[in-house]
């Protein structure tokens, strides 16, 4: 793998190697994303590299990191929702493969990267911060990095009514635009969300979480914003 990288000894940089030995294919695209995402948060460091699977004594792994999440929200929460829509998403901001070494400052970089003064960074920030804790992390800079969210910073949306939305779907002509557009409007949901989305009996949309897990296990289930808007037809699905 090749890329300009700061000198091993002085300042400075250049282009320069790091040998991955018999890897695969996608174990090599998964280090060029680590590698990526170091040099994007100034979280490079020779050490990580040079040890080849051995990961330094005081530093943690993703995959390790991920498994202190989830003995942490069984011991504390183990409230299923909660896992769906706050730890899941918090913990797949961290790099994909198990073996990539996490630091503070690692960690720092990526609520950083995180979309400032929104309920979200504040959210995952406080959750990769008690993860940290948990491990011997001290996670006191990933909580102050998601900082600076208020409920006074949300600005007031003017809506549209309920029969606005109900008029407005009448106006659509094409079958699939019109079962996508009730669909969003029901239960309030991003176009994208549509794809592989279920229903439940109680007429709730079973959500995939978007990384391949059975809708079964880690669905988000959202209700219907009026109970009167779900129809049989809006099981028949028909998608664009």
């Amino acid at each position: 793998m090749q890329a300009i990288l700061p000198l091993r000894e002085g300042a400075g940089k250049k282009q320069q190697r790091i040998p991955l030995g018999r890897v695969s294919l996608k174990e090599a695209e998964l280090e060029g994303v680590r590698l990526g995402q170091m040099l994007r948060s100034e979280t490079f460091a020779w050490e990580l590299w040079e040890q080849g699977d051995e990961v330094p004594t005081g530093v943690i792994t993703a995959g390790e990191f991920r498994a202190a999440a989830r003995r942490l929200w069984e011991k504390n929460l183990g409230a299923h929702t909660s896992w769906r829509q706050k730890w899941g998403p918090a913990l797949r901001k961290l790099p994909e493969g198990d073996g990539v070494p996490l630091t503070e400052k690692f960690l720092v970089a990526i609520v950083e990267g995180l979309e400032a003064g929104t309920a979200g960074r504040k959210i995952y920030g406080n959750i990769l911060a008690q993860v940290a804790d948990s491990v011997g992390i001290d996670g006191a800079a990933i909580r102050k990095a998601g900082a600076g969210y208020s409920p006074k910073n949300v600005q007031r949306r003017e809506l549209p009514s309920g029969e606005e939305i109900e008029a407005a779907s009448q106006l659509i002509q094409a079958p699939h635009w019109r079962w996508t557009f009730a669909v969003c409007a029901t239960y309030g949901i991003r176009p994208h969300e549509i794809d592989g989305i279920q229903f439940s009996d109680e007429w709730d949309a079973l959500i995939p979480d978007g990384h391949g897990v059975p809708v079964a296990a880690s669905a988000r289930a959202t209700p219907p914003t009026r109970s009167t808007w779900p129809k049989p037809s809006t099981r028949n699905r028909c998608r664009p």
